[in-house]
């Protein structure tokens, strides 16, 4: 007589995509795309759109037979973010973890690596992605009395030559909104050869007493700024670095 129970026990289940660690990090299954398929050079697999850290709209894009400029063998993986700032993260697949450093612009919203790992003999693992730190092109810290600036957003790889400016958005200090930055990475028309020009906009008459760090350099400026001359800074503020890619505060 089958009269006997029949038992079924879940040990676990996951989706395409599994969240963990409070959002930071993301693992995504290109399997469920990928199915039975044959791949060949340049076929792409992209994941579904997701979230990290309280973002939405990041995505994965894994070239299993690599893409057109992968070596022979290789894995590429990219991951493309939902908005121009700097990121931090870190890319695992098929074992291999690889961190990303790196400021996202508007032409270039994905970065990664074409050849990221030589391709396994089963490629059937999970694809991990952290986010381990992002910011936009301004940075508020101290209750809104400072403001970080990363010009490069607005540089790019554009070529600078002298009188050349890169203006910052208008930002708001100690609850005061109107004061922009302004830098000119080769020197404005009164530098001197070799040096970056650097200056400050206020929102309004009145007397400030601000600091301004460029290149690791830091100057006070204590004026007082009248109704003609908003702007005020330095035309030989520091030696122009090698490479000009921090913040200004």
């Amino acid at each position: 007589n089958f009269d006997g129970e029949i038992v079924v026990t879940l040990r676990d289940s996951r989706g395409e995509l599994k969240e963990a660690k409070g959002g930071k990090v993301m693992s995504w299954l290109p399997q469920f795309s990928m199915g039975g398929k044959q791949f060949s050079k340049g076929d792409q697999v992209k994941s579904p759109v997701f979230a990290l850290g309280g973002q939405s709209g990041f995505t994965l894009v894994v070239y299993p037979k690599g893409d057109c400029k992968s070596k022979p063998g290789f894995i590429g993986a990219f991951v493309y973010v939902p908005s121009v700032g700097q990121y931090h993260l870190s890319l695992t697949v098929a074992g291999k973890t690889r961190d990303l450093s790196i400021i996202f612009l508007a032409d270039a919203l994905g970065r990664g690596w074409n050849d990221f790992v030589e391709e396994p003999t089963n490629f059937d693992g999970e694809i991990v992605v952290t986010l381990r730190d992002s910011r936009g092109e301004l940075k508020e810290a101290k209750g809104g009395k400072v403001m970080s600036w990363l010009p490069q957003f607005s540089m790019g790889g554009k070529q600078f030559s002298k009188g050349d400016q890169v203006k910052s958005p208008v930002f708001a200090l100690g609850g005061q909104s109107g004061f922009t930055l302004v830098v000119y990475p080769k020197g404005d028309c009164k530098s001197k050869p070799g040096f970056i020009g650097a200056f400050v906009y206020v929102p309004s008459v009145g007397q400030y007493h601000l600091s301004l760090t460029v290149a690791g350099k830091t100057r006070d400026l204590s004026i007082i700024f009248l109704a003609d001359a908003l702007g005020r800074g330095w035309n030989d503020f520091v030696e122009e670095p090698t490479n000009f890619d921090g913040e200004i505060v």
